[in-house]
C-alpha cells in the first residue's frame, strides 16, 4: 500500500470506504463485513503509484471487472490528471459508481456496464494502462486487456504472483497477444508492456477463453 499523503484526498478515500460499507448489502459490493476492512484491506490495500509505470500526464487508464469500484475510483482520486474508465458487467454496482462518483466531486472516471470481452474487441489500441483486481483468471485477464492497449501501453495485474511464477504457457499466450513481462516496480503483482498489436482475432467469445483458460496451468 502506498502512503496517502495530502488530507483532502485521504478524507475521500474514507469516504468512499463508507460508502461500499453502508450499500454493500444493497449492491453485494464486497466480502468484508466491517468498516475497518473495506478501508483497509479492499480500498486502501488497491493503492499503487501509478508514476511508476511511467504513464504521462493525461493517461486513459481501463479498471477491468472494477466490482465495487476497486482500485478504478480509489486510483482516480489519486490521480486528477488521468482520465478512467471503469468497466463491469453488473449494472446495479455501475449504477452505485456513477452516484459515489458525483458524491466524491470525481470528473475523471467514466463508468460503463458491459460485457468485457465486446467492449475490448469495439476498443482496440486505445488505452495507455489496464488495471485488474480480483477480477479473473491471468489467462482472461491477457486477452482481455492486450487487445485494448496502445503499443507500448501497460497491463498491471494485482496479485501475490510476478511475471515470473507464471507458466510457460502463460507467458507464451502474453507474448502471442503482444505482451512482454517485466518486474513489476511494486512490492508485488504482474506488470505486461504491450510490444506489438495483438492479433485481430483476440478477443475471443467468453466461453472460448474461459475453455482455453483451463488447458494451460497459471504457474510453473
Amino acid at each position: 500500500m502506498e502512503h496517502i499523503s495530502n488530507s483532502l484526498v485521504e478524507n475521500k478515500i474514507n469516504q468512499f470506504s463508507e460508502m461500499i460499507y453502508e450499500n454493500n448489502k444493497k449492491f453485494n459490493l464486497t466480502g468484508f463485513k466491517t468498516l475497518e476492512d473495506v478501508r483497509s484491506k479492499l480500498v486502501k490495500n488497491s493503492i499503487v503509484d501509478l508514476s511508476r509505470l511511467n504513464v504521462p500526464r493525461g493517461t486513459s487508464v481501463v479498471d477491468m471487472g472494477t466490482g465495487s469500484g476497486v482500485p478504478g475510483v480509489v486510483l482516480a482520486i489519486l490521480n486528477e490528471n488521468l482520465s478512467f474508465f471503469l468497466l463491469d458487467s453488473n449494472s446495479k454496482k455501475c449504477g452505485f459508481i456513477k452516484d459515489a462518483c458525483i458524491e466524491l466531486g470525481l470528473n475523471n472516471v467514466t463508468v460503463h456496464s458491459v460485457r468485457i470481452e465486446e467492449y475490448a474487441r469495439e476498443n482496440r489500441g486505445r488505452f495507455d494502462c489496464v488495471v485488474s483486481r480480483a477480477f479473473a483468471p491471468v489467462y482472461y485477464n491477457f486477452e482481455l486487456a492486450l487487445p485494448m492497449l496502445k503499443k507500448e501501453g501497460v497491463l498491471y495485474i494485482y496479485s501475490h504472483y510476478d511475471y515470473s511464477d507464471l507458466s510457460k504457457g502463460l507467458r507464451r499466450f502474453c507474448e502471442q497477444l503482444g505482451g512482454c513481462g517485466y518486474k513489476t516496480p511494486f512490492n508485488e503483482g504482474i506488470t505486461v508492456k504491450k510490444t506489438k498489436k495483438t492479433p485481430l482475432l483476440y478477443p475471443r467469445k467468453f466461453p472460448v477463453i474461459k475453455r482455453e483458460a483451463q488447458l494451460i496451468p497459471e504457474t510453473a
